[in-house]
């Protein structure tokens, strides 16, 4: 006897129509401009330095500013914290090349300059540039820091004189000026130039009395 054999077919699915695919070009990497502009909500370069130079990014404070415009590089306040920012980085040279190549009308740029030529020993040009400091704009400097820091680098110089030639004229001349520093800072006891002001004062005294034996 014959046994039929039942088939079930079974219905495939009939694959739909492939749809257009969009190719997307590849996605563009941030500079370092934008990741910080991403990071702090804000596409205002200026304003950008100051939110970093209040958080002490000083290296991300100078990489903005090298992305500024020439004019806005001169604006003062923008400039200052720049100038800051290179000194908190402690690189002698670097703070020497920024200096020259943004000559900018300000106490604190002045100052940094005087402090430069002290360093390298050029008197004459240290003595002009601290006056220069005294009657220049000062964009954030206040009165009060102003006197303290020239008053510091004064002593600082006369320091140094008394160092390389030491005798009784430029020990006095010395004890002068850290006498003046001490005058301006009579309000502030606590600041740190007066420590080392009494370091300096002891270590000469020791220095002009072993002259006189």
């Amino acid at each position: 006897m014959a046994v039929s054999q039942t088939v079930i077919s079974q219905e495939l699915p009939v694959p739909e129509k492939e749809k257009d695919i969009e190719i997307l070009p590849p996605s563009r990497q941030l500079t370092p401009i934008e990741v910080l502009q991403e990071e702090l909500a804000t596409t205002d370069l200026p304003s950008l330095i100051g939110v970093l130079y209040s958080k002490n990014r000083y290296k991300d404070v100078l990489t903005v500013y090298n992305e500024l415009s020439p004019e806005a590089s001169k604006v003062p306040k923008t400039a200052v914290l720049a100038l800051r920012s290179q000194i908190n980085t402690g690189n002698a040279s670097a703070i020497n090349r920024f200096l020259t190549s943004h000559p900018i009308n300000d106490a604190e740029f002045y100052l940094a300059q005087a402090r430069m030529a002290l360093d390298e020993g050029k008197s004459g040009q240290f003595e002009k540039l601290v006056s220069l400091a005294e009657g220049a704009p000062k964009t954030l400097l206040t009165y009060d820091n102003l006197i303290c820091e020239t008053n510091y680098l004064r002593a600082l110089n006369a320091t140094r004189k008394f160092n390389v030639e030491p005798g009784e004229t430029t020990y006095m001349e010395a004890l002068d000026k850290w006498r003046n520093l001490r005058a301006a800072l009579a309000s502030n006891t606590n600041h740190k130039y007066l420590q080392i002001e009494k370091e300096e004062r002891k270590r000469m005294g020791q220095i002009y009395a072993s002259l006189k034996d």
